[in-house]
């Protein structure tokens, strides 16, 4: 029994030792980031922002405080952007795309975050969120006129049908945002990365 015990403590006091990581994401603009907004890794709350300061060549460093839990998770490799929060309506938050390539990032250091898209993906974007709004409302519509039909066991079925179809485009739209997109801009910021490197060769 005492042995149990002594484990039992030892797994809290080791639990406790594993503090919130703490660092710094560098962006050139921070696009309206504000201390308490949400950073979100793979699609959950993690952590938030803690501060922005200015840096004397323009950019800014926005302090990041990322749940214990998590930051084993926070890597090199990974992907920093500021997109628009799913959760919070008008406000920005910072998305780590997570990779396991990398060592673990420490606290106080400093990594580069990805800038926004090219303007030339933007209406692609752009036309894929409007196409899915368009959707949704066609279905709302749907939904207020089927509400007009008498109840019958035609009725329920299509009203199912109908549920199910918002269903699934609701996961559509919350795929994007989580999954694909991010996964683009990732795989931008590397092509952003190698085009660098290329151009310091030629130098």
């Amino acid at each position: 029994m005492k042995t149990i015990v002594w484990l039992a403590l030892s797994l809290i006091l080791i639990a406790c030792q594993v503090k919130d990581l703490h660092f710094y994401v560098r962006f050139s603009d921070p696009r309206g980031l504000q201390p308490g907004d949400r950073v979100l890794l793979a699609g959950r709350e993690a952590g938030r922002v803690v501060e922005l300061k200015p840096v004397e060549d323009g950019s800014w460093w926005v302090a990041v405080e990322v749940s214990a839990a998590f930051r084993d998770q926070v890597t090199a490799g990974s992907t920093f952007t500021i997109v628009a929060d799913p959760g919070r309506a008008g406000r920005p938050c910072l998305s780590i795309t997570p990779n396991p390539a990398g060592e673990p990032i420490r606290d106080s250091a400093v990594v580069e975050g990805s800038e926004p898209m090219p303007q030339i993906l933007s209406p692609l974007f752009k036309g894929l969120s409007e196409g899915l709004g368009s959707l949704e409302r066609q279905f709302r519509q749907l939904s207020q006129e089927l509400e007009r039909l008498p109840r019958s066991p035609e009725y329920r079925q299509m009203q199912r049908q109908l549920e199910s179809l918002l269903r699934q485009l609701q996961e559509a739209e919350g795929k994007m945002q989580r999954e694909v997109i991010p996964k683009l801009e990732q795989d931008l910021e590397r092509l952003r990365r190698e085009l660098e490197k290329a151009e310091h060769l030629e130098l």
